[in-house]
This record gives C-alpha cells, structure tokens and sequence, in this order.
C-alpha cells in the first residue's frame, strides 16, 4: 500500500488566484485541480517516451535488417490480397509469411 506524501511550494499571489479561480471555474479543488494537471503532464510524458523508444526499436530492426543484406525479391498477390510465395525458391520468406 502506498503512503501519502505532502507537497509544498510557495507562489506569486497573483498565480495562486489565476490557479483558484481556474479550478473554481471547473469545479474542482484547488488540490484535486492540480493534482489532475500533473497527472496528465505525466502521462503525455510517458506516452511520448514510449512512443519514441518503439520508434526506436522499429528502426534499430530495419537497421537490422538492412545490415545481413537481405535479398530483395517481388512479391505478387492474388486477386484476394493475399501473398503469394513460391515455398522452394524462397523459403524463409515462406516461413516468415506463415509463421509470423
């Protein structure tokens, strides 16, 4: 279970009204107002953290990738959209479209 923590700060007179009459205006407290502020600050962050790392990851694959020299061939669909692959001449392009 996780304990309560009290944070305190001191601000400008004029802000700290700003601030009251902002929560006042959504009808919340002052603390359940900027307690709300942080949370979505913190959440943005973190969803843009882990947007990038998976950015990231995507193009250290690609770079993988490019790196064995991988053999450039063309795939050909048929009229459902779905590919198709010749199993002797490329197999592990065959494996990887069946098994993932």
């Amino acid at each position: 279970m996780s304990s309560i923590k009290t944070i305190a700060f001191r601000i400008e007179e004029e802000f700290h009204t700003a601030v009251k009459v902002q929560a006042a205006k959504e009808k919340k407290t002052l603390q359940d107002y900027i307690i709300e502020i942080l949370q979505k600050d913190i959440a943005e962050k973190d969803e843009k953290a882990k947007n990038e790392n998976e950015k990231n990851l995507h193009e250290q694959l690609f770079e993988a990738a490019l790196k064995k020299n991988p053999e450039i061939v063309t795939l050909h669909t048929d009229e459902n959209g779905h590919v198709i692959i010749d199993k002797d001449l490329h197999p592990d392009i065959y494996d990887w479209a069946v098994n993932g």
